[in-house]
Formats: structure tokens, sequence, C-alpha cells
């Protein structure tokens, strides 16, 4: 049973990621439609680059997320807040 609570976890966290990552990818949509002749005023630059870094992050949050998972499921390898869960809590 535990193999099962630490793939749904791990799951779980992938899928809080790619959400983050796809709020991100809309933000910066936004950001990048809000220069319709293609020259942004200032601000317009502001956002894009504040979008363009959120964005980055939360897709580093999913490729994380997605080797925590494969280095799980190909080596057995359980992340180590998930160990102190595991074995403390019944996790």
């Amino acid at each position: 049973m535990e193999r099962l609570r630490i793939l749904q976890r791990l799951e779980e966290d992938l899928a809080k990621a790619r959400e983050r990552r796809d709020r991100a990818s809309a933000r910066f949509d936004e950001a990048m439609v809000g220069a319709p002749s293609g020259i942004p005023h200032p601000d317009g630059i502001e956002r894009m680059k504040i979008a363009s870094k959120e964005y980055t992050l939360a897709l580093q949050a999913v490729k994380d997320a997605l080797k925590r998972q494969n280095d799980y499921l190909v080596h057995g390898t359980v992340p180590q807040e998930l160990k102190s869960k595991t074995s403390h809590s019944g996790f």
C-alpha cells in the first residue's frame, strides 16, 4: 500500500505543477496580447518579463515533478520528504 500512496502523492505533485505551468502560460499569453501593435508599452515589457520568468519557473517545477516520479518508477527512489512521512505518519 505504501507504493500506491507514494505514487498518488507524486501524481498529485505533477498535476499541481502542470496546473501552475498552465496558469503561467495563460498569463504570458495575456501579456503578449496586451501589445497588439507588436510594440509593447514599457509597463507591458515588464509584465512580459515577469510572466516569462513565472512560466520558466513553473516549467522547471513540471520537469522536477516528472523526474521525481520517473526516478521512483524506474529506480525505486523515494523523495526524501516522502521518506520521513512514510516512516513517521504512516504515509
